[in-house]
């Protein structure tokens, strides 16, 4: 499908999400990942499709979260009965029982996103769509969130679309890469004229057309971004393979990682510019090196 909205203009290729894993959605910022991602959900048509109403169920956490009810975190959690491994696998590892008394309008920025998190995995839904988990968050908690994120969608065996921009956390996360990347040569555009959301209504639990629930807004409309290009033209590919998804992002920066033999780290670590190691995988196209 296409878009076009304001001077966005975006392409995506077919392709399919399968259940029991994780489709990870990269590119650099301002590529329009959140756009992308809001199109699966319903908020924004494509091109020819109005009213652009998404054939599956899903379940979607924005990237910027401002709650609009003024109940507690319990208040809010007790409209569902959870599965007991939903508390061992996110309610406790996210520590959200540290939170249960407090307001939804007065928690901070990163507890807002944890709580956003779990209002996303808790809904019944084909897809879960989830922008930026890791935002506001520390390492320790961004891996925590990772790995509940792991755990619930191969438990309930549904297809998860997540963009992310925490390469380490992206690691842990990643079974499929989706990439989103400029189609024009924007080197010689002028800025402040790449579109961001900026108008908010409510998040629906499902299709745009329900009647919506007021756990957080949602940004739907479009602003100038600085440092964009004037006319902002980009693709979206269909899933690939994790390895060379990320093979084909490196290589575009430039940048290497390696994975130590024998060692209990799930994540790669990068290579020193000019080291051994770093010449050797680039000369063998292999950015992103992984041992399995």
């Amino acid at each position: 499908m296409t878009t076009n909205h304001l001077k966005l203009k975006m392409k995506v290729e077919g392709g399919n999400l399968h259940d029991c894993q994780i489709h990870l959605v990269l590119g650099d910022q301002g590529t329009g990942k959140s756009t992308f991602i809001k199109l699966l959900a319903g908020f924004l048509p494509p091109d020819g499709v109005e009213p652009w109403c998404p054939e599956y169920l899903e379940s979607y956490k924005p990237k910027e979260i401002s709650f609009i009810r003024a109940c507690t975190v319990r208040a809010a959690l007790e409209t569902r009965c959870f599965h007991h491994r939903f508390v061992s696998d996110v309610i406790e590892p996210l520590q959200i029982d540290r939170l249960m008394g407090r307001k939804l309008t007065s928690l901070s920025p990163g507890e807002r996103q944890r709580v956003a998190i779990t209002f996303c995995l808790m809904k019944d839904a084909h897809v879960y769509l989830i922008d930026e988990p890791s935002l506001d968050l520390d390492s320790d908690m961004r891996i925590r969130v990772a790995l509940a994120i792991r755990k619930h969608i191969l438990r309930i065996q549904r297809a998860a679309v997540v963009v992310e921009n925490d390469f380490l956390m992206a690691a842990y996360l990643a079974d499929k890469v989706i990439l989103v990347e400029p189609s024009i040569d924007t080197a010689s555009c002028l800025p402040r004229d790449i579109a961001r959301p900026v108008s908010g209504f409510s998040v629906s639990a499902g299709r745009v057309n329900r009647r919506p629930v007021s756990d957080f807004s949602v940004s739907a409309g479009l602003r100038p971004l600085v440092n964009g290009p004037s006319v902002s033209g980009f693709s979206v590919s269909s899933p690939c393979d994790r390895v060379a998804g990320f093979n084909l992002l490196l290589e575009k920066l430039n940048i290497t990682f390696r994975q130590v033999p024998n060692s209990s780290r799930l994540t790669p670590r990068v290579n020193k510019a000019g080291s051994m190691e770093d010449k050797t995988q680039k000369l063998n196209g292999n950015f992103y090196y992984n041992l399995a």
